[in-house]
């Protein structure tokens, strides 16, 4: 009797360690670049004082998801506008950079974006929480169109 328990309890062990080990497998698998794993990327979500940082040691692409009027009003310098309702996906999907800067109105469609990003392969993902007002009440320059 206590050799058939203890063959039991043997099975259960080889079987759970098997499918535990597996699944540590698929993660991994996952986790390669250019998979579909939604964890590919990391998304920061900061503020103006350190976005105004990581653009002034070069090497980002800024990108405003606003919309156009709004970007015309004025923007981070340097920014890009790629309004997140048009076409978003087809404008970023070719984007070559490893780090970018993301921002909107309000944080809320920057963060949506920011997953797309993400989705796309982009390592580093900086989004400017709370929005442009913030970046425009920190006393950060604002770009206009002349």
């Amino acid at each position: 009797m206590m050799a058939r328990i203890i063959a039991i309890f043997t099975g259960m062990f080889i079987i759970v360690s098997c499918g535990s080990s597996g699944n540590q497998k698929q993660h991994e698998a996952n986790n390669l670049p250019g998979s579909n794993d939604e964890t590919q990327g990391v998304v920061i979500h900061t503020n103006p004082d350190s976005i105004h940082k990581v653009i002034a040691s070069g090497d980002v692409v800024v990108i405003d998801v606003r919309p156009a009027e709004k970007y015309q009003e004025g923007h981070i310098p340097g920014a890009v506008h790629i309004d997140l309702m048009y076409d978003f996906e087809d404008k970023i999907k070719h984007l070559d950079a490893r780090k970018v800067v993301v921002y909107c109105g309000d944080g809320r469609r920057s963060l949506k974006a920011s997953e797309i990003l993400k989705k796309y392969g982009i390592d580093t993902i900086f989004n400017l929480k709370d929005g442009f007002p913030t970046w425009v009440e920190a006393g950060y320059p604002v770009e206009k169109p002349e």
